[in-house]
């Protein structure tokens, strides 16, 4: 049985660029200007590997209270008002259409993707899930993804993911599973492609309308 494994934030949901602005005010509070460029190109990336690019000489210790600063600020200010791409629930009807499981692999929390669930409305057109808290690391490694094909009892052959990050894509292809991206991360098509993927789309409605080659023949 093949899959498909969809990231969330980003991809499903249009909270990148405000989960950028969350870190730099994070970041901010700590006395530590971090350029927005720097954060876009880390963005989608393992939390705390991404502050130790970042912040090379920081401490363990405040590394993690930015994580957990970063997280409450997030959901307090951002997460209740961020939306839904256009088509996600159609799109994930015509996956399935097209004989894939699907699931979701993300890094975000459970109480977030609570909340991105209910606003996407896809609860039951999703087969398995695996989130943040399931796994030691998060994108680029592999973990994710992997895990993902366990819970729907797939192989990797013939599966694939869309995500909007060349981490994405990166984890994907350790996964042995075929990447495909959207812009919508605020990654450029070169980037994306470059990072392993194998098309890119504007964004979930574009991938839609185009979906039907990419679904029904995949090797």
């Amino acid at each position: 049985m093949k899959a498909a494994l969809f990231d969330v934030e980003g991809t499903l949901i249009d909270c990148a660029q405000q989960s950028i602005e969350t870190w730099q005010r994070t970041l901010a509070r700590f006395g530590l200007d971090v350029p927005r460029q720097k954060l876009q190109e880390q963005s989608g990336r393992d939390t705390m590997e991404m502050l130790q690019e970042l912040l090379p000489h920081c401490p363990e210790k405040t590394r993690k209270e930015l994580a957990k600063q970063q997280g409450e600020l997030y959901r307090k200010e951002y997460l209740p008002s961020v939306r839904p791409f256009d088509g996600v629930p159609e799109l994930i009807r015509q996956t399935k259409a097209g004989g894939f499981k699907v699931g979701l692999a993300t890094t975000c929390q459970p109480d977030e993707l609570k909340v991105y669930l209910d606003k996407l409305g896809i609860d039951s057109l999703i087969d398995g899930i695996a989130c943040g808290t399931d796994v030691k690391h998060g994108k680029p490694h592999p973990d994710l993804f992997k895990l993902g094909l366990r819970r729907l009892c797939c192989d990797a052959p013939s599966s694939l993911t869309l995500g909007d990050s060349p981490y994405d894509a990166n984890a994907a292809c350790l996964a042995h599973l075929e990447p495909f991206g959207v812009e919508t991360g605020g990654f450029s098509r070169d980037a994306l492609r470059e990072a392993g993927c194998r098309a890119v789309f504007r964004d979930t409605k574009d991938f839609l309308e185009r979906c039907e080659h990419w679904l029904f023949n995949m090797r």
